[in-house]
């Protein structure tokens, strides 16, 4: 765990988390995830999401506005209501259940 750094930062109505992994030798094969749940308030209404590596899963949510960057990882999305949406991975699947979305999905390899 000392090789992995998680921030966490509020600007203006904006929450950032970061989560940062050191390259040290004594690290550099290990297999190293942090995983997050995090709770929206049903009172926000824009989410915004960027991940470089690793599935992002979206439950439950109903927002005016959802944008998702997805570098390498799946992209899943149940039960989600939204009338704009902007959704992109470049290495993996998306998949959606149970969902109204408006907007556009691109994904540059899926399976």
């Amino acid at each position: 765990m000392d090789s992995i750094s998680v921030g966490l930062q509020q600007k203006g109505k904006r929450l950032d988390i970061v989560v940062n992994m050191t390259k040290d030798i004594e690290n550099l094969f290990k297999n190293r995830t942090v995983e997050f749940e995090i709770f929206i308030p049903e009172t926000v209404k824009d989410i915004y999401i960027e991940n470089s590596v690793g599935a992002v899963e979206l439950d439950g949510i109903t927002a005016e506005y959802i944008k998702s960057i997805v570098s390498v990882g799946e992209l899943k999305l149940n039960n989600i209501t939204s009338k704009n949406a902007r959704l992109n991975t470049s290495t993996g699947s998306v998949r959606i259940n149970n969902s109204q979305l408006n907007g556009r999905i691109t994904t540059s390899t899926a399976q």
